[in-house]
């Protein structure tokens, strides 16, 4: 499953200025949310959540902006749930000044790499023409960014009416899941009852009709055989499959 998160931005003041102060301040917030050494991203990786590395950016369009994050991983629940209480602590307790100092720096190191070539050049001339944003003023309104600006921000953005968290499942794999998780529910139940499957007779219970071995070793009986067919129609109703079944 792939989990996206989009945070919407709050209608931009016309003044060059304000945008760009804006735009700067936003990019810090996402970095603190969203960056790979951020709290979120770097315990979804030591948890083995998610397979390979998120991505997020700020967009700018018009009069509005927004951040976009997105990730892979194996419990979207699990992932939106961590965001939403980072979400929570920043907008109550701010950001730290290691983060606010860390996303301003991948803020500055980020513009400058604009100018490593003419087509980088060109692109950032043209488009902070399209939004009206004094290019000779960029590295300025960076370098005087301020970690409560950064926090006032936070406030009026990390909020349910500007959050949006949508999780896309590939096609079958959701109704899958939710079966499997109903499956394992099941499976742990037997386990506390203390019904076993001998694991070295398992493969005859799946394949040949041969006697299995079960046992009740929560109730104190001992492992004895039993015939895997519970109904004899045709070629046998296989006690697996009213217990999957059953599960499911």
């Amino acid at each position: 499953p792939v989990v996206a998160i989009g945070i919407k931005g709050t209608p931009q003041n016309a003044l060059s200025e304000d945008r760009l102060k804006r735009f700067n301040a936003m990019s810090v917030l996402a970095s603190a949310l969203f960056s790979s050494w951020g709290e979120l991203v770097t315990g979804l990786t030591k948890d083995n959540l998610i397979p390979s590395d998120p991505s997020y950016e700020v967009v700018h369009t018009g009069a509005f902006s927004h951040i976009l994050f997105s990730a892979d991983t194996y419990e979207p629940k699990e992932l939106i749930g961590r965001f939403d209480r980072l979400a929570e602590k920043i907008s109550r307790q701010g950001i730290s000044e290691e983060a606010f100092q860390r996303g301003k720096k991948v803020l500055y190191a980020d513009y400058l790499s604009e100018f490593n070539s003419a087509e980088g050049i060109a692109s950032l001339l043209a488009s902070d023409a399209l939004e009206g944003i004094d290019t000779a003023k960029s590295t300025e309104s960076i370098l005087a960014l301020r970690k409560e600006e950064v926090e006032c921000l936070a406030k009026d953005l990390l909020t349910n009416s500007r959050i949006c968290r949508v999780t896309v499942w590939p096609l079958g794999e959701k109704a899958s899941a939710e079966r499997s998780l109903k499956m394992s529910a099941f499976i742990s139940f037997l386990e506390k009852i203390g019904l076993i499957f001998d694991p070295t007779v398992q493969q005859e219970f799946y394949s040949n009709g041969e006697p299995f071995y079960v046992s009740f070793e929560g109730l104190g009986i001992g492992k004895f055989k039993v015939n895997p067919v519970a109904i004899p129609i045709g070629n046998g109703i296989r006690f697996y499959g009213i217990i999957i079944t059953a599960a499911i």
